[in-house]
């Protein structure tokens, strides 16, 4: 699996909305192919932070391919791992990271919707 776009370059970006506990293969195996396809030129951006959201304590899946690009994503609630999570707390975790973010664009991602099975 390789896109290339009209500049030469070659990104993979797999999101899969939302986790409701089913195995799907298929999921697994689209996740398999783009972790294949990262270069070993990997590089990072600067001027964008990646941001997102989970206190399990295991990285998920946004998570484990960013850092494969060279990109150490910020997991915002890891603090809160020994409480059960709520959607909600995104928007204030967020409002507070924004105050002090050291660069001047965000991506917000999602980390948890898709796990490879075990």
């Amino acid at each position: 699996m390789k896109l290339i776009t009209d500049v030469g370059t070659d990104p993979v970006v797999v999101h899969v909305p939302g986790n409701n506990g089913r195995q799907r293969p298929e999921l697994e195996r689209l996740a398999n192919l783009a972790l294949d396809v990262i270069p070993d030129d990997r590089r990072t951006e600067p001027q964008l932070t990646l941001i997102t959201w989970n206190n399990t304590g295991q990285p998920g899946l946004l998570e484990q391919t960013a850092r494969l690009w060279g990109v150490e994503p910020v997991v915002l609630g890891e603090h809160l791992a020994d409480k059960e999570w709520k959607n909600t707390w995104k928007l204030g975790l967020t409002a507070d990271f924004l105050e002090d973010c050291p660069t001047p664009f965000v991506m917000g991602a999602d980390s948890r919707d898709f796990e490879k099975a075990k």
